[in-house]
């Protein structure tokens, strides 16, 4: 059974993710609750509807990858790349992005209360109908942030 065989029928060790290699694969509603997957290559994947709460995704290659109307609460991506990705719809409350490159990525209607975002790249990121209640922009850059005034 391949990886995301696995993952997709709860059978893979959430522990055990890191630095692995999932571009372009595609999860609809599933569990991954405290995953470690950070270094992960993720870039072009698409993730809809998934429970990602506490989930480690520290220097992920998220480039173009898709986390709609995921619940994202507490997950950390930390240093990750995610220019051009789509977080839209998404719970990303107490999320950490510190260091990470959200240049281009989209967080329209995503709650972003209590997220940190210290030292991120958001150049030309879009948080259209964003919640921001709390969020952290210390160092940030926000030039050519849209939706949301810092």
């Amino acid at each position: 059974m391949s990886l995301i065989e696995q993952i997709k029928a709860g059978t893979a060790d959430l522990d055990k993710l890191e630095h692995v290699k999932l571009q372009n694969a595609e999860f609809t509603e599933i569990s991954f609750v405290g995953a470690n997957l950070n270094s992960a290559q993720l870039r072009n994947a698409v993730f809809e509807k998934c429970d990602m709460r506490g989930a480690d995704l520290m220097s992920c290659d998220l480039r173009s990858a898709k986390l709609r109307n995921c619940d994202l609460r507490g997950a950390n991506f930390n240093k990750a790349d995610l220019r051009g990705a789509d977080l839209g719809n998404s719970n990303l409350s107490g999320a950490t992005f510190c260091g990470a490159n959200l240049c281009n990525a989209s967080l329209c209607w995503a709650d972003c209360d209590g997220t940190e975002f210290h030292c991120a790249n958001m150049h030309y990121t879009d948080m259209r109908g964003a919640q921001v209640k709390g969020a952290v922009w210390a160092s940030a850059n926000t030039h050519k942030l849209r939706g949301v005034k810092v």
